[in-house]
């Protein structure tokens, strides 16, 4: 499975060819987490046209399965959260949500912020933006 982070979701919004050939050509079942949701429809509510992106959200989101937070999924995000402060790093809970719910469904990501991933070291995850 492979699991579309909120850019990679915008790059669909937006008709980003690079992200759109990366959609055509994938080979396992894609999929949204819960958390990826939640970041569009704050960005639908901080737009400057609300309705128009709210239909346009809401018609992605009807393609993909969703994969809202869980009891494990928790776990893990709290066993992430707690090694990136052991080693001094501040990271946004949204991010550590995202990437505790592709290790616990042993899922690859599909994102344009490896910056913000490549810090997890059990997280499998692609550069869909290139």
């Amino acid at each position: 499975m492979i699991l579309l982070d909120t850019n990679i979701c915008i790059g669909i919004l937006h008709a980003n060819p690079v992200v759109l050939s990366h959609i055509r050509s994938a080979t396992a079942p894609l999929a949204i987490p819960g958390m990826v949701e939640g970041e569009l429809h704050y960005g639908v509510e901080k737009s400057s046209d609300p309705i128009h992106n709210r239909i346009r959200t809401e018609n992605l989101l009807r393609n993909f399965p969703i994969y809202y937070p869980n009891s494990p999924i928790m776990h893990m995000f709290g066993k992430l959260k707690a090694e990136q402060e052991r080693l001094g790093t501040r990271v946004d809970d949204a991010d550590v949500i995202i990437a505790a719910t592709a290790i616990v469904l042993d899922a690859t990501l599909a994102t344009g912020n490896i910056r913000h991933f490549a810090r997890f070291a059990d997280l499998k995850y692609e550069n869909w933006q290139r």
